[in-house]
């Protein structure tokens, strides 16, 4: 299969206009496959450069703030967090993020 009609299935997969109407049947488990693939990669990628983004703008331990300097803006998420929570270890993670893709393509689908 060249990359073009590759690329064509993996987009008709995502757009709910087409989803798989147009391809047959016994390419939608690669395409499906491909589209998870994809989506871990882009996953990963952003949790990166937001980890990096995050170290970046931490001051370090001897640096003091300016007692003037404004609050930071919080989310709504940052509210419903418990600070106590223990975060989740890799492999938790792995586990999570593998659900909500599987989660993501079946509702593609429907």
């Amino acid at each position: 299969m060249g990359i073009d009609k590759e690329l064509l299935n993996i987009t008709s997969f995502i757009d709910p206009r087409f989803k798989t109407d147009y391809m047959s049947a016994e390419k939608v488990p690669d395409i499906k496959a491909r589209v998870k693939i994809e989506m871990e990669q882009v996953a990963r990628k952003e949790k990166r450069a937001q980890a990096s983004t995050t170290d970046a703008v931490l001051p370090s331990a001897g640096e003091a703030e300016p007692s003037t300097s404004k609050k930071a803006k919080r989310s709504l998420g940052s509210f419903f967090k418990s600070s106590t929570a223990v975060p989740p270890g890799p492999a938790s993670t792995a586990v999570q993020l593998e659900g909500a893709i599987e989660a993501e393509v079946i509702s593609e689908l429907m």
